[in-house]
């Protein structure tokens, strides 16, 4: 495999890795009250739903960097 082609699918991993199903709930009045409290709630939800996916898509963006700086050198 190509050094180009091995590039271009861990590119692909990775935007695949990042594409977060997002759901949020709450009620307007909720919102409203503590708009603050409400998006850190929502926040730590998503974080926790998806935190596999997250550090999967780190890693392969710190070897994805380490690839570029190899073939640059």
């Amino acid at each position: 495999m190509s050094n180009n082609q091995s590039l271009r699918e861990s590119v692909s991993k990775i935007k695949e890795l990042n594409k977060l199903d997002i759901d949020i709930d709450g009620d307007i009045a909720e919102i409203i009250e503590d708009p603050k409290t409400w998006a850190e709630k929502i926040t730590n939800k998503i974080l926790l739903q998806n935190v596999n996916r997250i550090m999967k898509a780190r890693k392969l963006g710190e070897e994805f960097g380490k690839t570029l700086t190899k073939n640059r050198n």
